[in-house]
């Protein structure tokens, strides 16, 4: 799914038009408070509440839609926090707006969800995880099959990009510093 361009004059609208965070790229859930429950599932969020465990609604968002949030004002307090690495830099003047818009549109132009995703399911069928975690185990699936030079024949382009996309993702989305991990987003980042 392409974000569609917006004008990108402050760090609302680059999260508005980005989406990366929201679109399954980084991550598989995001963490939700007990007293969002009601407010997630009144949004058409798959929200996943069991005793004795933290609950989270499940991502792709079925909010972010024709390349936005369509509930930004209304947005739980998990996706107002999160805050990727890009927009941190952009927030502290390490990169422009322009920047933050040409590196946002080349992950997009890679195409997880139309070409690449289905590629990827098809190599560690049922790994959770975001799109960064799912292209670095599909490669590794790829050394450690019997015969790899034939997957890379079959998948070659595709594994490119993947690669390509992890580099953006770790690069200039994923926040370790603030404690990221693999499955969720909680705004400081769950763990």
């Amino acid at each position: 799914m392409a974000a569609k361009p917006l004008p990108m004059t402050s760090s609302a609208n680059i999260c508005v038009g980005c989406g990366i965070c929201c679109d399954g790229h980084l991550f598989d859930y995001a963490l939700m408070k007990p007293e969002e429950e009601t407010l997630c599932i009144e949004l058409g969020m798959e929200a996943r509440v069991e005793p004795d465990t933290v609950s989270r609604f499940l991502l792709p968002c079925p909010r972010f839609a024709d390349g936005g949030c369509t509930v930004y004002d209304r947005r739980p307090s998990t996706c107002r926090k999160f805050r990727c690495r890009l927009l941190q830099d952009h927030d502290a003047g390490r990169v422009s707006t322009q920047e933050a818009e040409a590196i946002i549109a080349q992950v997009h132009a890679l195409d997880w969800h139309g070409t690449m995703r289905p590629v990827v399911e098809e190599l560690v069928p049922g790994r959770s995880g975001g799109a960064a975690t799912k292209l670095a185990l599909a490669l590794q699936a790829v050394a450690a099959s019997p015969d790899p030079a034939a997957l890379r024949r079959r998948h070659g382009m595709t594994l490119v990009r993947a690669a390509a996309l992890i580099l953006l993702l770790r690069n200039h989305f994923r926040a370790e510093a603030a404690g990221d991990t693999a499955g969720s987003a909680d705004g400081a980042k769950a763990g």
